[in-house]
């Protein structure tokens, strides 16, 4: 798991043991000043590493960073950024708000995002992996 602060600037890992109640931070990291300030980190892995996704607002459009975390063999931190990807985002949705990573059962991804302020009705927007 991690846990950021305000805006993302340091990121504290933990190590969770599901159903024992224990967690531990295993690492801290303070993010280079050049990185965006991060609404929202999801953690998703592969065969080889562990990842970070962080959303963020940029200028008119949704912008989602790609770091590498760690290899999987063991828990050395890397935390490199290694892609940016740009989202054209419609009807009020904006990532400073609300973003969020959803892999589906044929391993494709989804990324969710809604407004930062809602009235009467929320707007979602999805943008899907082809």
């Amino acid at each position: 798991m991690v846990v950021s602060n305000w805006d993302s600037r340091n990121w504290d890992f933990y190590n969770i043991v599901p159903g024992k109640n224990q967690s531990e931070i295993i690492y801290s990291f303070v993010a280079p000043d050049e990185w965006a300030s991060y609404q929202s980190i999801n953690l998703i892995k592969d065969n080889e590493a562990i990842y970070a996704l962080g959303f963020y607002k940029d200028g008119s459009d949704g912008s989602a960073d790609l770091i590498l975390v760690s290899k999987l063999e063991s828990f050395v931190p890397i935390m490199k950024k290694v892609q940016t990807k740009t989202f054209n985002y419609k009807n009020g949705v904006d990532f400073s708000g609300a973003a969020g990573l959803q892999g589906d059962k044929e391993g494709k991804l989804h990324i969710w995002g809604t407004q930062k302020s809602s009235g009467c009705e929320i707007v979602v927007n999805r943008f899907s992996q082809k």
